[in-house]
């Protein structure tokens, strides 16, 4: 495993953008976040 991240959070205010986020990647794995705008994928 190359990167691991565990249980992130972020909130702006009272709102929460992200809550509880895991993940993991291998070596050799790539990896791509989507969404709308506005969604924390620059958060993230």
């Amino acid at each position: 495993m190359i990167l691991s991240c565990s249980n992130i959070s972020k909130s702006f205010g009272d709102k929460d953008i992200l809550k509880g986020v895991s993940f993991h990647l291998e070596e050799h794995e790539k990896a791509a976040i989507v969404g709308i705008n506005g969604a924390g994928k620059s958060t993230f």
